[in-house]
């Protein structure tokens, strides 16, 4: 790993500290340093999809501690970001090992998952319904490739749950009921709603 990955890992490490002790302008300042960094090195080797990888949950990882202080155009951005960085490995390689296949999914799923969010916060319901659609077909195929996994099951509850209140705002009762009933089918589906 060359010093310019280590200097960003070090940034992502002070600025998980400060997160994990809610301090969140501070954990923002590191990781803007770390995302600064990493797109130096994206930039740089543009082929490389470590490199893409990296950035790619730099951006990732602006956009939640940007949702958390409020700030939802930029993390919106940042959202759109790493998921075009996602969609594009995904794209580059479709040979690429199953796990890693499996965790960029899971990286543009909840991408999706956090615009969704964003703009319900913006009470912008029918682009918020777009994108959990969307995060809900990449999470959909995770517990296909990882069945036991419990965590792939969560987030795609959590999905057919967002889905269900996104269709209920938008009037359209049929769908919410459809959306519930598919959840309740599954009870490894166990997942407690982030609405």
């Amino acid at each position: 790993m060359d010093s310019s990955r280590w200097l960003a890992l070090c940034y992502d490490r002070i600025a998980q500290s400060y997160l994990d002790r809610k301090q969140l302008d501070k954990a923002l300042e590191f990781y803007r340093k770390g995302e600064k960094v990493r797109r130096a090195v994206a930039e740089r080797e543009p082929k490389d999809a470590r490199s893409q990888r990296d950035l790619a949950f730099s951006c990732g990882k602006l956009a939640y501690v940007l949702m958390e202080t409020g700030q939802m155009e930029e993390a919106m951005g940042f959202c759109q970001q790493g998921h075009e960085i996602y969609q594009r490995l995904l794209e580059a390689d479709p040979n690429e090992d199953p796990k890693s296949i499996a965790w960029h999914t899971h990286q543009l799923a909840e991408c999706y998952d956090r615009i969704a969010r964003s703009y319900v916060e913006k009470k912008q319901f029918e682009s918020a319904l777009e994108y959990c659609q969307k995060s809900k077909t990449l999470t959909r195929s995770l517990p296909e490739r990882k069945p036991k996994d419990a965590q792939s099951q969560r987030d795609l509850a959590s999905g057919f749950s967002l889905q269900a209140y996104l269709f209920l705002q938008l009037g359209k009762t049929e769908e919410a009921l459809e959306c519930s009933r598919q959840r309740l089918e599954n009870p490894r589906w166990i997942a407690t709603p982030r609405i």
